[in-house]
């Protein structure tokens, strides 16, 4: 499982939180439909970032400001992998 709160970074700076939590991996509607929710246009909200996030992969390490077309192919690979592959990858983490 992975979830990270998708925050409207230009409504943040302007002192008001807008976000909202993302599921990934997500198809793109979705991440689209988020990102519309959020308030982020693309002509006056641009930007965003995650404040905040969980996950049930142990050691994995997110930042603020990652990608989210990485992170969700990233977590989309991962539900791809068989347990004993997942095991090996959170090991490689630590």
């Amino acid at each position: 499982m992975l979830r990270v709160f998708l925050t409207n970074l230009g409504k943040y700076n302007e002192g008001e939180l807008v976000g909202e939590w993302l599921e990934l991996p997500a198809a793109e509607e979705e991440v689209q439909a988020a990102f519309r929710r959020v308030g982020i246009d693309g002509v006056k909200y641009e930007e965003y970032f995650f404040s905040d996030w969980e996950t049930d992969i142990e050691g994995l390490r997110l930042g603020e400001y990652m990608n989210l077309e990485e992170l969700n192919e990233l977590a989309a690979m991962y539900e791809d992998l068989q347990d004993w592959r997942k095991k090996l990858f959170r090991q490689s983490w630590n």
